[in-house]
């Protein structure tokens, strides 16, 4: 018989479904290979983007974005364009490049990743003029300095962070970032790098008027300078003409710095034009000072540079030009005026920025502290209620088993009791005992299977009403049924209540049923037990339950 229509159905169906299950895995596996492969081309670019940033630029505009398969991709393909960008000198002042890296390794990647996003993050912003998001991204990388490796990154790092407190006029802080860019770039054994902080540490000691401190760090940048490096000696003669004339050197030094200065200028390097109009007019030459002012004013805008001015209004006060002397000087002022506004402003805006931080800090806490309070009462009410509500469950369950095995018990006992009843022999008195007893325990047992929630010992002490009575009709039954086992009884010293107890637990009842039955603690119905095992064990160790005893003597007293 040919397979029905419905049989062939399930049959495609079945085959289609795992063919497009292959082809699914075969997609994937496709996709996982192409993410590897680019990701590995990603990985030669970093090697070489610090030294051939153009190189790396070109081959990373090369990958098509359709590569770009997955959001780690996507990530490490934006950091690397954005290093490669910043390296070219190339200014981004959007984010749409680095945003898939700062969306991918704020929660993933290394720490080195995470600390050159949140940077160039923060580059991005401060290119757009926008200081306070630059420096809340660079807090940000900074957060991951310490698991880092990068230690060129990390000085990178606090070196734009001093740019921004420089910027802000914030000396102190400025020279504390510098301090700790220098020592990464030494850690990294860059001394190229070094030199620059040298140089930086030295300018911003000058700033604060620290010349002794800043003569330390100028003569660190000479036993730093590289062989050939011309451009290097260039920018420390420079500074070293500034040092000169902050300190009030001697002729005879400025004249050997400036000789060396000049000696270093090569048609591939730029020229301190001011710097030489310093130098020449600490020396008094003022056609030169004259000539390398009008060279840096063609140049450069002097509009706000009041160090100009200041020279200016020196060299023409000198040559006996007094209008446009004080016309210079006037413009001095104006700048030295406005810079000290500047710098009120910026600190005073610091100052409430630093404010408003600490103001915000303290508002989270605040508002952590009542969250964090609300959750620990809510857990400590939730912790009580499980604990109570764990009780009574323990209880309920208890009490269930206690139930459970009152029933079986009771149920033992109306078997044994019919077992007795089958005898003829029974007189009206062991045969009303019998039919009250049994009457009694199908009540027990209706009753307690009827869903009332009562206790285990509620439910006995309403079925034993007369415990005396009770432990009297067992007592009259045994002695019916088992004479001679009640007789051994009585033989080995057992007294009534004794005698009793071994009828209830030969009938099944436990540990548990003779404490509700008996209105006795397990612990002093288990010590009662033991004293009755002893009697019986003839002074014999007999480690036997007392229920395997009681059946082992009837057996033997009864056959």
């Amino acid at each position: 018989m040919g397979r029905s229509w419905f049989d062939i159905k399930c049959v495609l169906m079945k085959k289609s479904r795992l063919v497009y299950i292959v082809l699914s895995l075969s997609v994937i596996a496709l996709l996982a290979s192409c993410d590897d492969s680019v990701l590995s081309r990603m990985s030669d670019v970093e090697a070489f983007i610090d030294n051939r940033p153009d190189s790396a630029l070109v081959v990373l505009e090369s990958i098509p974005h359709t590569e770009l398969t997955t959001r780690r991709s996507r990530a490490k393909y934006a950091l690397l364009k954005s290093i490669a960008l910043d390296k070219n000198y190339i200014d981004v002042t959007s984010d749409s490049i680095i945003a898939p890296a700062v969306s991918y390794y704020r929660h993933h990647g290394s720490a080195d990743e995470k600390l050159k996003t949140f940077y160039y993050r923060g580059l991005v912003s401060y290119n757009d003029m926008d200081t306070d998001a630059a420096m809340s991204y660079f807090v940000l990388a900074e957060n991951n300095e310490r698991k880092a490796s990068d230690n060129i990154a990390k000085g990178r790092l606090h070196r734009m962070k001093q740019v921004l407190f420089s910027e802000l006029f914030l000396n102190t802080e400025a020279l504390a970032e510098e301090k700790q860019c220098l020592h990464y770039y030494e850690k990294a054994g860059d001394s190229t790098r070094a030199f620059n902080c040298f140089m930086n540490i030295a300018n911003i000691f000058m700033r604060q008027g620290l010349l002794d401190s800043a003569g330390v760090y100028l003569h660190r940048c000479e036993s730093n300078i590289g062989i050939s490096d011309e451009e290097q000696r260039l920018l420390y003669y420079s500074n070293l003409l500034e040092y000169d004339y902050d300190s009030h050197a001697s002729q005879d030094v400025v004249e050997r710095h400036l000789k060396n200065y000049l000696d270093n200028i090569s048609d591939s390097l730029s020229v301190d034009y001011i710097g030489l109009a310093v130098a020449y007019s600490y020396l008094g030459k003022s056609e030169d000072t004259m000539s390398a002012l009008n060279a840096y004013e063609k140049n450069n805008d002097v509009s706000d540079n009041q160090l100009f001015y200041s020279i200016l209004s020196k060299v023409l006060y000198e040559r006996g030009n007094y209008k446009n002397a004080f016309d210079a000087y006037s413009e001095y002022v104006r700048i030295s005026d406005s810079e000290d506004l500047k710098i009120f402003e910026s600190k005073a805006k610091y100052a409430q920025d630093v404010f408003d931080r600490e103001l915000e800090r303290r508002n989270m806490m605040l508002e952590r502290f009542c969250v964090y309070s609300a959750l620990f009462f809510i857990i400590i009410i939730v912790l009580v209620a499980s604990i109570v509500i764990g009780k009574k469950i323990r209880l309920y369950r208890k009490e269930q088993t206690e139930l459970k095995a009152m029933l079986e018990d009771a149920a033992n006992e109306i078997e044994e009791l019919k077992k007795i009843k089958e005898n003829g022999l029974l007189d009206d008195n062991l045969l009303g005992i019998i039919n009250e007893r049994i009457s009694l325990l199908n009540e027990y047992i209706k009753e307690t299977m009827s869903g009332v929630q009562i206790s285990a010992s509620e439910c006995m002490n309403s079925f034993i009403k007369d415990k005396e009575h009770f432990l009297e009709s067992t007592r009259i039954l045994f002695r019916f049924s088992h004479p001679k086992f009640m007789k051994y009884l009585e033989q080995h010293g057992l007294n009534v209540w004794e005698q009793s107890v071994c009828c209830l637990v030969l009938n099944g009842v436990q540990s548990k049923g003779l404490s509700l039955k008996l209105d006795y603690s397990t612990g002093t119905i288990g010590n009662k037990l033991s004293c009755i095992r002893k009697k019986l064990a003839d002074g014999q160790d007999d480690r036997r339950e007392l229920v395997t005893i009681l059946k082992n003597i009837c057996s033997m007293q009864e056959s």
